[in-house]
């Protein structure tokens, strides 16, 4: 067993703010002793329609907390809300579109990344 444990507390973190509205606050990453997985929270406003969503090197796995949107995979769109768990293969594309908001979720990605 490597690394030792670590108590991470939400709140001490601080968020940092995208240009499209997109609010995260990495709770895990490698420059935090993770040499498996990264996992972030993210709050995404009302307004957002992301397009094109991808993450070469890394799946993802998203869980949404509060709010409601739509995932649109190879044209297949799905409704997503509170208790919704998808998972994205590392290369896959996806679109999002908060139809309520904002979308508060935590997503978790392989290998990690800062």
């Amino acid at each position: 067993m490597s690394g030792k444990l670590q108590i991470i507390n939400p709140e001490d973190l601080d968020f940092t703010e995208q240009e499209d509205g997109v609010k995260t606050r990495k709770l895990a990453t490698k420059a935090s002793g993770s040499t498996r997985i990264s996992f972030e929270q993210g709050i995404l406003p009302a307004d957002l329609e992301a397009k094109g969503v991808v993450y070469e090197g890394f799946d993802e796995l998203v869980y949404v907390i509060t709010g409601k949107g739509e995932i649109t995979v190879d044209g297949q769109t799905r409704a997503v809300g509170p208790g919704s768990f998808f998972f994205v293969p590392d290369g896959a594309a996806y679109d999002f579109k908060v139809t309520e908001g904002p979308v508060d979720l935590v997503a978790a990605f392989s290998p990690p990344h800062d």
